[in-house]
C-alpha cells in the first residue's frame, strides 16, 4: 500500500501552508537500526584486537576453543580476531588474591595487566583476563566486563583510583564457548537487550538452553566495529541503546 502524502495545514494567520511529516515514516537511522536488529548477515570489514592474560588460579581452561568460536562467528560477518598473548599462552599476572569477589581484586588484576602491556600501543587491545570467580561474584556470572556506558570513553573508575578502558574477566572454571565473545560485546558497549528475543544470539543472557549461542545481529556487529579495540573503528550509523 502506498504511503499517505504529507498533510498540509494552514497556520493561524491563514497565510502560509505548513507540511506535516507522515507519522508512519521512521527517521532513517531508526529504520536502519530496526532492520539491523533482525538481520544476521550484516558484513563489516574490521579486526578486533585483544590481549589475553591469566591468573595463577586459572588452569586447564579451553582458551583455544573460546578463540576459535569467536573467530568463526565473527568471520561470518567479515570480521577478524587479532589475539596477543605470550609465546606459550596467556602471561600469568602478578596477582595472588585468589578467587575474584570484589572490585578491589578486579583493580589489582587490571593493574597487574598494565605492567605487562602498553594500553596505548597501536592497535588498541581489549584485555581479557582468565581467572576464577567466587560463587557470589557478579551474580554468579561466568564473565564480567568492567565498563561505564554513561561516559563517552566508557572508562570505569575503580575503588582505589584506577580508571581504565573496558576490559573483561572470564571464569576459567565455568565460562561457555562463546563467553569470550559475549564479554567482548559488552566491552564495545553492547547490552543483553541488543539481542532482541533471539535466544541463540551471542549477547542473549546465557542459560542452559543456549550455552552455545552462535548469532550476532547487525546492531551488534556495528557495535563491535565501533569498539575502541576495532581496526578500523567504524562508528555505528545510529545510537545503540543501552
Amino acid at each position: 500500500m502506498a504511503p499517505n502524502p504529507p498533510r498540509t495545514v494552514t497556520n493561524s494567520s491563514g497565510r502560509s501552508p505548513v507540511g506535516r511529516p507522515n507519522a508512519t515514516t521512521l527517521p532513517p537511522s531508526l529504520a536502519q537500526r530496526l532492520s539491523d536488529l533482525g538481520n544476521y548477515n550484516v558484513q563489516v570489514q574490521a579486526t578486533l584486537s585483544i590481549v589475553v592474560f591469566k591468573t595463577s588460579t586459572a588452569s586447564n581452561f579451553p582458551l583455544a576453543t573460546w578463540l576459535q568460536e569467536a573467530t568463526n562467528i565473527l568471520g561470518q560477518h567479515g570480521m577478524k580476531l587479532d589475539v596477543s598473548q605470550g609465546p606459550s599462552g596467556p602471561q600469568v599476572l602478578s596477582y595472588n588474591g585468589g578467587d575474584v569477589n570484589d572490585l578491589n581484586q578486579v583493580e589489582e588484576i587490571r593493574n597487574s595487566a598494565a605492567a605487562l602491556f602498553n594500553a596505548s600501543a597501536t592497535p588498541l587491545r581489549c584485555p581479557i583476563v582468565v581467572c576464577t570467580f567466587r560463587a557470589s561474584f557478579a551474580r554468579e556470572a561466568v564473565g564480567f566486563t568492567v565498563i561505564d556506558n554513561s561516559k563517552p570513553d566508557r572508562k570505569f573508575s575503580l575503588p582505589n583510583g584506577g580508571s581504565f578502558l573496558p576490559f573483561c574477566l572470564l571464569d576459567g572454571a565455568s565460562a561457555f564457548p562463546t563467553t569470550l565473545l559475549h564479554e567482548l560485546g559488552h566491552a564495545a558497549g553492547l547490552e543483553h537487550p541488543n539481542a532482541g528475543n533471539e535466544t541463540q544470539d551471542v549477547m542473549f543472557p546465557v542459560g542452559t538452553t543456549n550455552a552455545n549461542r552462535t548469532k550476532l545481529n547487525g546492531v551488534e556487529i556495528r557495535g563491535l566495529a565501533g569498539g575502541y579495540f576495532s581496526v578500523p573503528r567504524v562508528a555505528p550509523p545510529y545510537r545503540i541503546p543501552q
